[in-house]
């Protein structure tokens, strides 16, 4: 749906630029369709996408997407993020609630904003990866510092 959405809408309009964002099993939608769709300039997963080996409690989903096994045979999440973010003006920012109640909370992600931040800096037409982490709520939301995050960001590259 959301790739059909995406050509129905380059069909009505001719866009500068198309970006995405996602909550929750979205976010994790939106960094799927930026690692497969290269127009995809900017894209914003929220609290949900910390690779399989990472989660834990209600963030494990043996049958669900994030470990769709013909998907995870072509490239794992960390390559996934990689693919996201490079190309020329490609950037992906991943916001994760840290003390959020349900899940993808903490500081995991610091594990791994390091290593992929090098692996998208070596690729021949680099973009760039940053991960936030929010720290003004513990809900499984998207919060106003969320929203003012993302906004300012894609002011920036305008």
């Amino acid at each position: 749906p959301v790739l059909g959405a995406l050509r129905y809408a380059r069909s009505k309009s001719d866009y500068r630029t198309v970006d995405i964002v996602g909550f929750s099993m979205g976010g994790f939608m939106a960094m799927l369709i930026a690692a497969i769709k290269p127009s995809i300039e900017r894209s914003y997963p929220i609290a949900g996408v910390y690779p399989n080996y990472m989660r834990r409690g209600q963030e494990v989903m043996s049958d669900g997407p994030p470990a769709y096994p013909p998907l995870m045979d072509i490239a794992n999440h960390l390559e996934l993020f990689v693919l996201g973010s490079t190309g020329p003006g490609r950037r992906q920012l991943q916001i994760f609630n840290r003390y959020d109640r349900c899940c993808f909370n903490g500081i995991r992600s610091e594990l791994y904003q390091q290593a992929v931040g090098a692996a998208v800096a070596l690729t021949p037409a680099p973009g760039q990866f940053e991960i936030i982490v929010d720290e003004t709520h513990a809900d499984h939301r998207i919060s106003k510092f969320a929203t003012r995050t993302i906004v300012e960001d894609l002011l920036r590259g305008r």
